[in-house]
């Protein structure tokens, strides 16, 4: 699948825009706030549906009422338009035309992994930017899992609410159907999570070495206070244990909202012992394996969005990036042009083009990559 046109119009910071896109390799180069980052949240927008905790209207240009996007691609299925109207009332989508009823006959049309400086948060913050990582992933591989979540989070906020008004006594009768309706998502959800974490581990092995010239080794496990083998037994018993401390607090304290991902570099866990390149390589590798799982499973490769992933690398492992990213639709941004240079010439890169874009420079380069058409854009 491959990303083709996008147009943008009151789009946070940028005003027009219309951009044809490289199938393979295409670097964006400007200065801070001049758009790089919105353009890739626009795109990924059109892949999931949501940008991180972003309010609808703050993706409304600023004294503007309404925002568009209109982005066309080509997948094995045939040619794809995913069109986005945000106003004061919220995001309306529609496919080939066609208004969108549920985000999920969205997910999955274009699958995009997307690392930026946030990315970061995936090893250095808390369990909820892991589970959060594994949640979207499944969501664009299984329509039905991000169904599945939907469906587990409602039951989970009823629940606490029911913590939080009964006592003990009173909630032994009133839990039983809710606890049930946990046990039946929550076992779903985290058989789907195991199974996702063990088939990309090789992956992420791979991808990593690769990186670093196989002298570090990468592990990742998927941890659950539950039982893997006997999930609802297991979770039915902990939900009774540990009630009293339930009410107590006022919500659920065991379930997949509360499991987490193990990361380690050569037996050292990530986040307390790794240094800050080690931290950014070993989040770079989860991301970039899941190119190569997403293909396995849907037998094309994501669109890949890099925003400023090159800044803190040294130059050994830009190098190792561009080599793997040559070989998918990639789009990467930069702030230094330095980074572009040293790589421009380790790679014998010969030909650049170059246009300005929402005050961007947008570079292609030649190799076996297609050159980048850019017509009416205006940032500001």
């Amino acid at each position: 699948m491959v990303v083709e046109k996008i147009n943008l119009t009151n789009f946070k910071n940028i005003k027009s825009a219309e951009l044809v896109f490289s199938k393979t390799l295409n670097f964006l180069y400007g200065q801070n706030a001049q758009g790089k980052t919105n353009l890739l949240e626009a795109i990924y927008l059109c892949c999931v549906g949501k940008i991180s905790s972003i309010l609808d209207k703050d993706l409304i240009k600023k004294g503007e009422e309404e925002a568009l996007i209109k982005l066309s691609g080509e997948k094995a299925g045939g040619p794809f338009l995913i069109e986005i109207k945000i106003d004061k009332s919220g995001k309306h989508f529609y496919l080939n035309g066609l208004p969108v009823i549920k985000i999920s006959q969205i997910l999955g049309i274009l699958n995009a992994i997307f690392f930026a400086p946030l990315s970061l948060k995936l090893i250095k913050e808390a369990p909820a930017d892991r589970r959060k990582f594994l949640d979207i992933d499944l969501s664009q591989l299984y329509p039905a899992y991000c169904a599945a979540i939907l469906r587990y989070n409602k039951i989970l906020i009823q629940r606490n609410n029911l913590l939080k008004t009964y006592s003990k006594p009173a909630l032994i009768d009133i839990l039983s159907v809710w606890d049930a309706q946990l046990i039946k998502e929550g076992t779903s959800l985290i058989k789907k999570r195991s199974s996702f974490i063990k088939e990309l581990v090789p992956y992420v092995t791979k991808v990593h070495g690769f990186l670093t010239g196989n002298t570090e080794e990468i592990t990742v496990e998927y941890k659950t206070n539950l039982d893997i083998l006997d999930i609802e037994n297991c979770y039915a018993a902990l939900l009774k244990e540990k009630l009293e401390k339930d009410i107590a607090l006022g919500y659920t304290s065991v379930g997949p909202h509360k499991d987490d991902l193990k990361i380690t570099i050569n037996n050292l866990d990530v986040k307390n012992f790794a240094s800050q390149g080690q931290q950014r390589t070993a989040a770079l590798s989860l991301k970039l394996s899941e190119v190569l799982y997403f293909h396995k499973i849907t037998g094309e490769y994501p669109l890949l969005l890099l925003d400023d992933v090159l800044s803190e690398l040294d130059l050994s492992r830009q190098k190792k990036l561009i080599e793997f990213s040559s070989d998918y639709q990639t789009l990467l941004t930069l702030t230094d042009i330095g980074n572009f240079k040293n790589l421009k010439n380790a790679f014998f890169l010969m030909f650049v083009t170059e246009y300005l874009i929402c005050r961007i420079k947008i570079y292609s380069l030649y190799k076996k990559f297609c050159f980048l058409n850019c017509v009416n854009v205006e940032s500001r």
